[in-house]
């Protein structure tokens, strides 16, 4: 069965509203939330937060949580290489469109 990208981007965001209101209650860093996804399902978020992005103006909790999963495939994936990030983006953004799911290579 095929994964849904668009679940992987709900929890995603699910994981910002935790962090935004657990917040105030708890200093804590909660990005570890993002530690369970995998990097392919990273990645195929951070190309929806760039289709999403490209099209119109984020709100704050969906930035929020695109910045976070950023910084997890920035770490996991490409081990905190900014240049071996942006390379992969470059060659993976045109696979993202309106119409389908963005899967990454």
């Amino acid at each position: 069965m095929p994964y849904s990208y668009s679940k992987s981007l709900g929890m995603a965001l699910s994981f910002a509203a935790l962090a935004i209101v657990g917040a105030s209650a708890q200093p804590a860093d909660r990005s570890n939330d993002l530690q369970t996804v995998s990097v392919v399902e990273l990645q195929a978020i951070n190309l929806e937060c760039d289709r999403i992005a490209s099209t119109s103006l984020l709100d704050f909790q969906t930035a929020v949580a695109c910045s976070m999963a950023w910084e997890e495939l920035l770490k996991r994936g490409f081990g905190g290489s900014f240049e071996r990030l942006l390379e992969w983006w470059r060659s993976n953004r045109k696979n993202c469109t309106k119409d389908t799911d963005c899967i990454p290579s």
